[in-house]
């Protein structure tokens, strides 16, 4: 189904890369969207080979990659290293194809203080844009403050499973 949705994007879209203005036209146009989760340059390359919209660095490689038991341990660190990996899986890929829209994944245990150079940090290594888990007022003010600086944001508000712990 992914390289169905690639190439659909491929032919109306051309060369460009989506971006997040583009993704939320889209999403209000009913248009299709593939996001696919990658961790490595074996991902990022068969991502864009299969014409993936967007490719998520997400921190669930805490456990897929890494072996911990939950996203919660995800570090900076480990997040930085996987996106860039997936762009650079991304590029060796070639193609006439656009290049998919990279997200990563700012850790758990990010602080509000943190937070943007974290973000930095992410979108230096190879990320379009970063993504958040939750709608708590300090999440918005972390929003807030890299929209400012210029970091494009997309939010997860559905089920956040590092704090799902906490409520049991």
């Amino acid at each position: 189904m992914a390289a169905r949705l690639g190439s659909a994007r491929r032919a109306a879209h051309g060369a460009a890369r989506l971006t997040v203005a583009d993704v939320g036209k889209r999403y209000r146009e009913g248009q299709p969207l593939c996001m696919v989760t990658a961790y490595d340059l074996f991902s990022g390359a068969v991502g864009r080979a299969a014409g993936a919209d967007m490719l998520l660095v997400g921190d669930s490689l805490a456990n897929v990659m890494l072996g911990f038991e939950d996203t919660a341990q995800a570090t900076l660190q480990d997040m930085t290293r996987a996106v860039g990996a997936v762009k650079r899986g991304m590029q060796r890929q070639g193609g006439d194809g656009p290049m998919p829209l990279i997200v990563g994944d700012i850790p758990f245990v990010s602080s509000v203080g943190a937070t943007l150079q974290d973000a930095a940090q992410l979108v230096v290594h190879g990320a379009d844009c970063v993504k958040l888990e939750g709608a708590s007022p300090v999440q918005l003010a972390k929003v807030r403050e890299l929209v400012n600086n210029g970091i494009s944001v997309m939010a997860h508000i559905g089920l956040v499973r590092q704090q799902r712990k906490k409520k049991k």
